[in-house]
């Protein structure tokens, strides 16, 4: 898989997120102000959403 790029101008930084961002992450999904911009509710630290699969459904006919 091709890493994602770095964009940076003079006010801007745009980067792959890492496992360092996790804390700012769950920080701004409990922001009921962000999360009113998102198709999210916002979390607090004891909620989570419930875990969801990216693969495609499977046919169990086969």
């Amino acid at each position: 898989m091709p890493q994602q790029p770095t964009l940076q101008t003079e006010r801007l930084l745009l980067r792959p997120f890492t496992l360092e961002d996790a804390p700012d992450g769950q920080r701004l999904a409990g922001d009921r102000a962000i999360a009113a911009t998102t198709e999210y509710e916002a979390q607090s630290d004891t909620e989570r959403q419930p875990e969801t699969s990216h693969q495609p459904e499977r046919n169990h006919d086969t």
